[in-house]
């Protein structure tokens, strides 16, 4: 489970901008819009959406969390001579030092404080702080010293590996890739929930092609799949008979509709001359199949984006409902539909602004800044400029 996100110095972010996903002391909806942290008094939000005017950097936020696990996911396959594959480190004009990434997660009642740092040359920095209880215990450090050649290293005392061990897994590490991911390789189970809940347990959808419809269409070839498939879209309003995978497009995916004969005589649509809307809802729902199934974290751009207002509430809701939500997965999504500004939905806590100021900086703020009523109406409020993080606009003749 995502409880932190943090990230600075990547492409348009200048300073590091800090996403949280633990609940305030707001009793508002407490049990249905959040899940309680095991043995603990604090509860994860299973939603947070990011408002903001276009350019002020939300997409570029969520493209670093995907950077964070791509890097942690991919490193195995990188050559240890060349530099890192990940476009945006550091590449705002005027930006010096590495690119921070820090994630905190909970697996198992066991927070893991993660932290990584990179330049194009490899890994600068990383670190792993976990808390088993109140008290925290550094498990690891790693920085590169001097001009660069040589590492520093640290185990803590409560690492749960040997010294001749830890020797031997510090050596394997090549300094273009982090130390989770190498030390998860070679049988560091200890690792394993924290490499997982950023390897498996985030799924991050980004960017106007933010996805081909892969996962979704490997889901088309088990039969259970299929049927779940049909059933999600005709929840989301789609008329669906039924879908098929198509034989004569390369394996693509036909959705059979109602046709002017009855349901006998349904229409062959490819899915590729569908709408957008639903061939949205196609590609994602593997990914939300995916978090729902595993108690996960969706990061996604644009929910609204080809969608009805009212479809984007509902798929908002079903990580909100216990029946359709049972593993407390979350979904962290940037939009521009204000109809979602509402406290019959979201908390007050959920809700988050990215703005771009003059000198352009970005700043990723919560809502709760501006300490709103329980009764406040939040669209309003926001398309009016209270909250900030609306583009200004200036009358001008074409």
């Amino acid at each position: 489970m995502l409880l932190e996100f943090s990230c600075g110095h990547f492409r348009g972010l200048h300073d590091p901008q800090r996403l949280s996903l633990v609940a305030s002391a707001d009793r508002s909806h407490r049990e249905r819009n959040s899940v309680a942290l095991s043995g603990r008094s604090l509860r994860a939000l299973k939603a947070a959406a990011l408002f903001g005017s276009a350019g002020a950097g939300k997409t570029t936020f969520l493209q670093a969390a995907a950077a964070l696990r791509y890097a942690v996911t991919e490193s195995a396959s990188w050559a240890t001579t060349v530099g890192l594959p990940i476009g945006g480190l550091a590449a705002a004009p005027g930006l010096s030092g590495p690119t921070e990434f820090e994630v905190l997660v909970e697996h198992a009642g066991v927070r893991y404080d993660y932290g990584l740092a990179l330049t194009s040359r490899g890994v600068e920095r990383e670190w792993l702080v976990v808390y088993p209880q109140a008290r925290p215990q550094r498990w690891f450090e790693r920085e590169r010293a001097g001009d660069g050649s040589a590492w520093r290293w640290w185990f803590g005392p409560r690492f749960p590996e040997e010294p001749r061990r830890c020797r031997a897994l510090r050596d394997s590490t090549p300094g273009t890739a982090p130390f989770l991911s190498t030390a998860v390789a070679m049988g560091c189970d200890a690792l394993l929930p924290v490499f997982a809940s950023i390897a498996d347990g985030l799924r991050v959808r980004v960017g106007p092609d933010d996805g081909d419809g892969a996962t979704s269409l490997a889901l088309m070839r088990m039969p259970s799949g299929r049927d779940r498939m049909t059933q999600f879209l005709t929840d989301f309003g789609v008329p669906v008979l039924g879908l098929e995978l198509g034989a004569d497009d390369g394996g693509g995916v036909v959705i059979l509709r109602p046709g002017a004969g009855g349901l006998g005589m349904p229409q062959r649509i490819p899915m590729n001359v569908e709408s957008s809307g639903v061939r949205r809802l196609f590609d994602l729902a593997a990914d939300l199949f995916h978090v729902v199934d595993t108690g996960g974290t969706l990061l996604i751009d644009d929910l609204d984006r080809g969608l009805h207002p009212n479809v984007t509430r509902q798929l908002v809701e079903l990580f909100l409902n216990q029946r359709t939500n049972p593993g407390g997965a979350q979904i962290v999504f940037t939009t521009h539909d204000t109809a979602l500004l509402d406290q019959a939905l979201l908390r007050r806590d959920q809700v988050w602004f990215m703005e771009e100021g003059i000198d352009g900086r970005r700043r990723l703020y919560p809502l709760l800044e501006f300490s709103p009523r329980r009764d406040e109406a939040l669209a309003r409020g926001y398309e009016r400029g209270r909250y900030g993080a609306v583009p200004l606009l200036r009358a001008r003749s074409v």
